[in-house]
């Protein structure tokens, strides 16, 4: 896959996740990072939340997680790769007290 139609289908996926997340709690953010040159499973997707509570039920949510796996289909996400891609789940609320509100400790 050409290095721009990934950044592009990641993209997408991140906008559609970010989309339904906000369909659900109105509020958080989205980012990804990985070594995706590498290997296209090696990719983790964050969803941020505000709050301790939405964090815990998004993490419980399966049938979310599953909907957040075919945000990246849609975009052209290479298929074999979809199954591995990594969701991880955080709030605002966590990193503020427990990373003194830095997301680059939080996710290290």
């Amino acid at each position: 896959m050409k290095q721009a139609d990934l950044k592009r289908a990641i993209s997408g996926g991140e906008r559609q996740v970010l989309s339904l997340d906000k369909k659900r709690f109105g509020c958080g953010k989205v980012f990804s990072f990985g070594a995706v040159d590498i290997d296209l499973r090696n990719l983790a997707v964050w969803i941020t939340a505000d709050t301790d509570v939405q964090r815990d039920e998004l993490r419980r949510s399966g049938a979310l997680i599953d909907q957040f796996r075919v945000a990246f289909r849609d975009p052209g996400y290479p298929e074999s790769a979809i199954p591995e891609i990594r969701f991880e789940f955080e709030s605002q609320q966590t990193v503020d007290r427990d990373f003194n509100g830095t997301w680059w400790h939080a996710v290290k």
